[in-house]
């Protein structure tokens, strides 16, 4: 067994907050219809990694009904942010759920106002969202304010917002991932000047950004993110939650959050959700701690912190040496003699013959060698266990 030998990551240490994006944002992903005890089940991992929030949608069909009325038995009302939209109706149906967080999310890109709201002007969109927030406050919830396609709006009126709508906290949508991670850091840093109100991010990954996105913003002051388990969410998804919090944990020294169950809960949404997770994913891959270049193999095997970028123990794992095409000696050496127990031979001639017949064989089949694969090279090889 590898044995750790530390970790060098960030100095600074953050206070953030985190909302779970999953049965709402999560549910919009073509083909997701979770069941009532599926989302339950993310919920109690939820609970268990130490998210902060947990939105839902507001109750427009049975299901959801449902889902709600089973977290409020639970006791878990004042960890819920309902999902709405900005219509009086849709108010009643989530004052209803009794949460102690209404979401209101309003499109405020000129695109939005002139197309999706037919045209209606910035100033009458600011009168809107006062006299809602007016009406939900009246009811005794608090307010998060989602300014959908904020990042394709125009600075100055989203600032308009933070400095005079009376929410709790607001939700900064990359809605069409239009932010690089420098954008992302200089424009959070001007946000954040303009308000003291929290500012949570809600990042989409159309071009693979939205988790450098994501922590840009938090360094910057952004003090919530919002993401979702496996980045499930429209078109190509969300800032993945377990990319999120691991990179909270190995590089900010975030340490609040739980992240051994990172890849049980990974596992759980991909199989729920019907959307497989690729071998080489981040934080949830199959074969992300599976070492198969005869490079890497060397330099892991000498000293872990040579190609480690964070150690596996921390989600429950271990690193793994494969024989394979790429494979080298000390990888080879390394499986059959201190894994399977094999004398092997000392002669360089001799050991280079059965690297490359290892190798041959991997090429040939396609994958790296299991160990069905490897007796059967020890027997073609005549290896003796060790004495």
């Amino acid at each position: 067994m590898l044995e750790a030998k530390g970790l060098q990551g960030g100095s600074q240490s953050l206070d953030v907050k985190v909302v779970d994006s999953t049965l709402r944002e999560g549910e919009q992903a073509p083909g997701v219809a979770f069941t009532v005890e599926e989302a339950l089940k993310i919920v109690e991992f939820d609970l268990d990694v130490g998210i902060d929030l947990i939105e839902v949608f507001t109750p427009y069909s049975e299901y959801e009904l449902e889902l709600v009325n089973a977290l409020r038995r639970e006791g878990l009302s004042s960890k819920l942010v309902v999902w709405s939209r900005l219509r009086r109706e849709d108010f009643e149906l989530a004052l209803k759920t009794e949460a102690s967080w209404i979401a209101v999310s309003f499109g405020i890109s000129d695109i939005h106002l002139k197309y999706k709201f037919n045209g209606l002007r910035r100033e009458e969109a600011l009168m809107k969202v006062f006299e809602a927030i007016d009406y939900l406050h009246s009811h005794g919830v608090k307010v998060s304010m989602h300014l959908e396609d904020s990042t394709r709006a125009d600075l100055n009126y989203m600032v308009e917002f933070l400095k005079n709508v009376n929410a709790e906290k607001f939700r900064d949508c990359d809605t069409l991932s239009v932010l690089l991670p420098p954008l992302a850091f200089e424009r959070m840093r001007f946000l954040v000047k303009a308000t003291d109100k929290p500012i949570e991010t809600h990042y989409h990954n159309d071009l693979g950004m939205a988790v450098g996105n994501t922590i840009s913003a938090v360094l910057a002051g952004a003090s919530w993110i919002s993401a979702t388990w496996n980045g499930l969410g429209e078109r190509a998804g969300n800032a993945p939650m377990e990319e999120v919090l691991l990179t909270l944990k190995t590089r900010l020294n975030v340490d609040r959050f739980n992240v051994k169950p990172l890849r049980t809960i990974c596992r759980f949404i991909a199989e729920v959700s019907g959307s497989p997770i690729s071998r080489n994913k981040p934080v949830a891959g199959l074969d992300i701690f599976t070492v198969e270049s005869g490079i890497h193999q060397d330099g892991l095997l000498k000293d872990r912190r040579v190609y480690e970028p964070y150690p596996p123990e921390i989600l429950g794992e271990s690193w793994r040496i494969v024989i394979g095409d790429s494979s080298g000696r000390s990888g080879l050496v390394h499986v059959l003699n201190h894994e399977m127990g094999y004398d092997v031979p000392e002669d360089p001639d001799k050991l280079t013959e059965l690297l490359m017949y290892a190798r041959a064989m991997a090429r040939m089949r396609k994958r790296y060698l299991s160990l069905e694969d490897l007796e059967e090279l020890v027997e073609k090889f005549s290896l003796k266990k060790k004495i």
